[in-house]
């Protein structure tokens, strides 16, 4: 349905990640996990058109 280059980024606070992370592994979503980067940075990369998956703005789901 979907290419394997789509990806959501889901975020949480520490008390709530292990159950995000349970709900999307269940469901087969969860890819990754890691921290979530400051918005600074991902401004920085966008703006020197840095386009890898991981700074790619995401949205779509799997």
């Amino acid at each position: 349905m979907h290419t394997p280059d789509r990806r959501k980024t889901w975020a949480a606070c520490d008390e709530h990640r292990e159950h995000l992370a349970a709900f999307l592994t269940e469901r087969g979503f969860l890819k990754a996990v890691r921290p979530l980067e400051p918005e600074s940075s991902t401004v920085a990369k966008e703006q020197s058109g840095d386009q890898s998956p991981e700074s790619r703005p995401t949205g779509d789901q799997q």
